[in-house]
Order: structure tokens, then sequence, then C-alpha cells
């Protein structure tokens, strides 16, 4: 992986825990605004992200952190970061 991958892993882990919900196009899939999904980022200071691939970590139904992962495509990330968050439960 890039050294830049790192700083990206973190973002998104950062950003699923902030918005308490999977890292990905807002406001969801299925209807993506482009004014919005490149506003976020730019809002928060570069704290959030739309690239997939960051979760939330739940503990009893509370976030209690997030997990990015990055250094592939967006659909292996988000797979590695499913794989991640199943392993600490």
């Amino acid at each position: 992986a890039k050294p830049s991958s790192a700083i990206v892993a973190i973002t998104k882990a950062t950003s699923a825990a902030l918005r308490r919900a999977p890292t990905g196009p807002l406001p969801n899939e299925e209807n993506v605004s482009v004014l919005l999904s490149l506003g976020m980022p730019l809002a928060s200071g570069g704290k959030l992200t739309c690239v997939r691939g960051g979760l939330p970590i739940l503990w009893e139904g509370t976030v209690v952190g997030g997990l990015g992962i990055s250094a592939g495509t967006e659909l292996q990330d988000e797979e590695v970061a499913r794989t991640g968050v199943a392993a600490l439960r």
C-alpha cells in the first residue's frame, strides 16, 4: 500500500465514527448528490469522506469507534472493513 493509504484509512474510520454510518456517497447509494458528497469533506476540514471503506464499530448499540481500510478498490476496502468489524464481535 502507498503511505497515503494510512491517512485515507484513518479518515474513513473517523468519518464512519462521526457519522455513525458506513462511508459512501451522500445522501445514499441510490440517490447520490455530487454537491453533498464533495461538500462534506470540504466543510469538515477533511475529517469526513464519502469514499467507501469505513465502518462504525458498535458495542451494545453504541458507536465506540470506526474502522477504515484503504489500498484496494472501494469494494475491496469495504469487504475488508466488514471482515475486520466482524472479527471484533
